[in-house]
């Protein structure tokens, strides 16, 4: 779904980066790129590796930030606030901007731009490609309590236009979309992401041992197909049940529905609720079940340090599911950062990233495979890359 995006002021990043997220024609038969249009390639398998510190979950943040401004803003955003980002430290004084090019669900493409300052959206433009060009559907700058907004191509009634106006810190986009001017671009709710503001999210497994079982309750389909793909990674689970419980709150008793999980043995069978398996069934559980969600309909999912709690192996099978049109029949795209090298092998030169942060001026670098000198598509990505070849590893002073 994203074409390419650039990025300036966010984070770690300061002077723009721009990362491309096709491939060649060359590369269209591999299962992880889709054919847009007959003529373009997009990868649909993404991965970004560096040292720790060096800007992955910058860049993964940046595309979850942009995706939230241009779909949630106008449910999400109280009047008072200002729009939750991070600048460069070295350049908090100056605005940030990131641009995006990307096709909806019937392959149409799309340019957008946004530019933040002090919390609030300084210029937003939406632009549409006509054959060759981009056809503007929107265009503003804000001037503090005014706008210069530049005829639109779509009619937009003029009282919804001034509420519209008033709201600073609330994408047009956003607006747009939630009140119907848009509905091609619901796709753009379609995110999601374990990053945000902060750095990726950190999971309470009360709660989200809750929303996953309700998840499921309401989804009979989606519980069969979470336990055909535990079976698939052999953790012995042969039947998952949604079961009511009694948990103590401040005082109160509240039900609340959890996961139980049937264990057969030959002769014999017990039952484990969702805390008392293993970390890495639960991580894996735990991204699998809003993985199938996108995957239904098509959309993004970002993940940072995908591995976590799991196997290689088992890491290696979710990202599977990006990579077969059986199970991403809508073209769903994954963009990942790993600590798990050997990952490197499975993608093509076009389908790496490296960030790097530089020495002179403490901001990251985003580059692809593709762009270093002499790569090969069949060098062994994951020994050149811990060897220092392709930059972007970690300069350890060792003790002696």
């Amino acid at each position: 779904m994203i074409k390419n995006i650039s990025i300036r002021n966010f984070s770690s990043i300061g002077e723009e980066q721009s990362i491309d997220f096709m491939t060649t024609e060359k590369e269209s038969l591999l299962p992880s790129v889709n054919t847009v249009n007959g003529k373009n390639y997009q990868n649909l398998v993404n991965c970004v590796v560096g040292s720790n510190g060096s800007g992955k979950t910058s860049f993964l943040k940046a595309i979850t930030f942009i995706f939230w401004v241009m779909g949630y803003t106008y449910s999400k955003m109280e009047s008072d606030k200002d729009i939750p980002y991070d600048s460069h430290k070295l350049h908090e004084g100056n605005s940030t901007s990131i641009s995006i090019e990307f096709y909806d669900k019937n392959y149409d493409e799309y340019q957008y731009q946004i530019e933040v300052g002090n919390g609030k959206i300084i210029h937003e433009l939406l632009g549409k490609k006509k054959i060759r060009d981009f056809s503007r559907i929107f265009e503003y700058t804000r001037y503090q309590n005014d706008w210069d907004f530049k005829k639109p191509s779509i009619k937009i009634n003029k009282n919804d236009l001034e509420r519209f106006k008033s709201k600073s810190n609330v994408s047009l986009l956003s607006s747009l979309i939630e009140t119907g001017y848009l509905d091609e671009l619901k796709v753009l709710k379609c995110l999601y992401s374990n990053v945000g503001v902060m750095g990726m999210h950190s999971v309470d497994p009360h709660r989200m041992s809750s929303i996953l079982s309700n998840r499921l309750c309401d989804d009979s389909k989606m519980l069969e197909q979470v336990l055909v793909y535990l079976n698939d990674i052999d953790l012995g689970i042969s039947g998952i049940d949604i079961v009511d419980v009694d948990i103590k709150e401040n005082e109160d008793k509240k039900s609340r529905k959890i996961m139980e999980f049937l264990h057969k043995a030959i002769n014999s069978e017990f039952r484990l609720d969702y805390f008392r398996e293993s970390h890495g069934t639960r991580s894996f559980i735990y991204n699998l079940i809003p993985v199938l969600e996108i995957l239904r309909s098509g959309g993004i999912v970002v993940l940072d340090e995908i591995e976590t709690g799991m196997h290689p192996y088992v890491t290696k099978k979710l990202i599977s599911l990006f990579e077969d049109k059986k199970t991403n029949p809508y073209g769903a795209q994954l963009i990942f950062s790993t600590h798990q090298h050997l990952l490197l092998n499975d993608r093509s030169k076009s389908q790496i990233f490296i960030a790097e942060k530089k020495r002179d001026n403490l901001e990251s670098e985003v580059y692809r495979l593709d762009d270093v000198e002499g790569v090969r598509n069949d060098d062994n990505f994951f020994q050149k890359y811990l060897s220092g070849v392709y930059g972007g590893s970690p300069n350890i002073r060792w003790i002696n």
